[in-house]
């Protein structure tokens, strides 16, 4: 792999990392799209769509373990 290529991924290692830390400390999903939302920097190549997209799903595959 190419040094570009470790790179993003390392990135996005990190953002879901932190995704992973704040997810339960947050009380609704915009709260965590926002809290995350500073950290959109390490998802380069995905929209922002995307990456709402993926914070959704996170956030419902977390939540739904409790309903």
């Amino acid at each position: 792999m190419g040094k570009l290529k470790n790179h993003l991924i390392g990135l996005e290692d990190d953002f879901w990392a932190e995704a992973n830390n704040v997810i339960g400390c947050c009380e609704t999903l915009p709260e965590f799209c926002n809290t995350m939302w500073e950290y959109r920097d390490n998802l380069p190549m995905d929209t922002d769509a995307e990456v709402m997209e993926a914070l959704k799903d996170a956030w419902q595959e977390k939540w739904s373990n409790y309903q």
